[in-house]
């Protein structure tokens, strides 16, 4: 006997009989009468039951009347079954699937079997309307007719239907109730300004963000503020946590990306319009001392273990200097960009004099920047540290054996060939000056200063030992 009863879907009680199925759900006697309460439809102003959680209040009738189809959305078709996504008409419930995944796009939605396509899958309502060829005219998406004159093109078009925008009422093809390229852009652009803005927890930047979206359309359109809005977004979420006067503060200036402090940045642009001023030697200061932190991850990411701590001690001291004005930001920064040269050519704090004659071989201008560095390095080894002074003949040595060396890199060749014209030939040369070079028999003829000298060709030796 208890198969034969049905089951309420609300109280789960077993009942002689259902008095509703409404949105995929039974309901028995008692809670039909609970839940559907006496209201007055919307439509046709008679007191019927309806649900309680209905926002809009419409009878049983009306609502087939008035409400479109979940997939095809033509309104008033016999109704086939309504479930807890909404009605279906008589044609699309038959094909109608579980949600689950799509066969095209993998997305999880409410399917149903793509017939008019050819296919035997289950289709997502956007991968339908993608398959949908374009009409040439509107250029909507929509079932194609051929006319008279041999080409395909929609319905409304082969009537020369003409429909007006939603938002300025002016003349449109494409779709009833559709909005025009400008109003759609509008919308969009308001939709995501109001997304945008709910992801704010200070008003007063809430309020500054809605501003700049204002502005912002005002200045390049609403179709591509609507597309370039999102990447804004990072600076006001920093400005939340903003001291007072923060168009002051270097510190809090480096923590802000520096594409959004240039004078021809978006968000400047409009910060200037609202009265907001940009103290030049605080923007100088700030990108000075970004640029000391990315050389520090740099070394902390490529150094040693025992170097870490080191530095990391060495440019905090120096920063507190900064701050009580016995330095400049341009000079820590000049410091930290030597120091990562430095690590990068050295594993080990044991091999510093190496990583030292390296670097004064192929970068002797940072010996300056490095003078205080290598005093402090000093403390903490048991030898006196010295930058080394690199005479011709040695930075020589050093060019030729990274060309006959295959795992090192490739020989520069004005700086081989400036090299050698100083050792060989006793002339002070550097590479900048060298305006022409040939390669003859047995080496290089390089022009310099008006004359012609020959420099030795350290590939020959390379080839010969390769063959």
């Amino acid at each position: 006997m208890m198969d034969d009863l049905r089951q309420c879907d609300q109280c789960k009680q077993y009942a002689d009989t259902i008095h509703r199925k409404y949105r995929g759900k039974r309901y028995c006697g008692p809670c039909y009468t609970y839940f559907f309460i006496k209201r007055e439809c919307s439509n046709c102003n008679k007191t019927k039951r309806i649900h309680r959680a209905e926002k809009r209040p419409l009878c049983y009738q009306c609502y087939s009347k008035v409400t479109p189809c979940r997939r095809c959305e033509r309104i008033g078709r016999p109704v086939g079954k309504i479930d807890k996504f909404g009605l279906f008409c008589s044609s699309c419930a038959n094909e109608l699937r579980p949600e689950s995944k799509c066969s095209l796009c993998g997305r999880v939605a409410i399917l149903s079997i793509g017939k008019k396509y050819n296919l035997s899958t289950a289709l997502c309502r956007n991968c339908r309307y993608r398959l949908n060829p374009k009409c040439p005219q509107c250029g909507a998406r929509r079932a194609l007719h051929e006319i008279k004159s041999g080409i395909s093109i929609c319905s409304g078009c082969a009537n020369s239907k003409i429909y007006f925008c939603q938002g300025c009422n002016t003349p449109t093809k494409g779709a009833r109730n559709a909005l025009c390229d400008h109003c759609s852009a509008l919308r969009r652009n308001g939709k995501r300004k109001d997304i945008n803005c709910a992801g704010f927890t200070s008003p007063r930047i809430e309020q500054l963000f809605s501003g700049f979206v204002d502005w912002l359309t005002l200045e390049v359109g609403a179709e591509k503020s609507a597309f370039t809005q999102n990447r804004f977004v990072e600076f006001f979420m920093r400005l939340q946590e903003s001291p007072i006067v923060w168009t002051e503060d270097v510190f809090f200036l480096s923590s802000i990306h520096g594409g959004f402090l240039r004078a021809s940045s978006l968000p400047r642009r409009y910060l200037e319009s609202t009265g907001t001023h940009f103290h030049r030697l605080a923007l100088k200061e700030a990108m000075d001392l970004r640029t000391i932190n990315k050389n520090l991850d740099i070394i902390r990411l490529k150094s040693a273990a025992n170097c870490i701590p080191l530095v990391e001690t060495y440019f905090a001291d120096r920063i507190d200097e900064y701050k009580t004005g016995k330095t400049k930001l341009l000079t820590i920064r000049l410091e930290s960009t030597s120091v990562r040269l430095l690590f990068e050519t050295i594993t080990d704090l044991n091999l510093i004099e190496d990583g030292l004659l390296t670097l004064a071989i192929k970068s002797p201008g940072v010996r300056c920047s490095l003078t205080r560095f290598i005093s402090y390095l000093s403390l903490f080894v048991d030898r006196p540290l010295m930058y080394p002074n690199v005479s011709a003949e040695l930075k020589l040595k050093h060019l030729v054996e990274s060309c006959l060396t295959p795992t090192n890199e490739p020989l520069n060749i004005r700086e081989y060939l400036a090299t050698s014209i100083s050792y060989l030939h006793h002339i002070s040369a550097w590479a900048q000056d060298i305006t022409e070079f040939n390669t003859v028999e047995d080496g290089f003829s390089v022009s310099l200063y008006g004359e012609s000298y020959w420099v030795p060709n350290p590939l020959t030796r390379l080839r010969a030992k390769q063959n």
